[in-house]
């Protein structure tokens, strides 16, 4: 083949099958593939968990919106006034503290006093 038409690559193959056959190096080639797997797989395993927080923070973010939307939502239809700053103070709360809110808005049909 072509290692007995060119002496060049008859030497570099001589030279590749003599390391091939070393245990030393067979044992580096097999440790740096282990290492690429385990690489591989720990690349995998933190995307995966980023795109669970990620998805878990969408959720969180969509559920806050939601009760943002239904308190501006539940004013309106009770006709409690909306105005700027309490739109600005229901941005600010918490999806807790946002439940609550809507529940004393149904219950109490007045915006509380704070």
């Amino acid at each position: 083949m072509l290692a007995k038409e060119n002496p060049v690559i008859a030497k570099a193959k001589t030279a590749l099958d003599t390391l091939s056959s070393d245990p030393a190096v067979q044992e580096l080639v097999e440790s740096r593939m282990r290492a690429a797997v385990a690489y591989k797989l720990e690349m995998a395993a933190q995307k995966a968990e980023g795109l669970r927080e990620g998805r878990a923070e969408g959720r969180a973010e969509g559920r806050a919106e939601g009760l943002r939307l239904a308190v501006e939502a539940t004013c309106r239809v009770l006709g409690i006034e909306w105005t700027p700053a309490r739109e600005a103070e229901v941005s600010s709360l918490a999806p807790t503290e946002l439940q609550e809110l809507l529940t004393s808005l149904t219950t109490c049909r007045r915006w509380p006093s704070r």
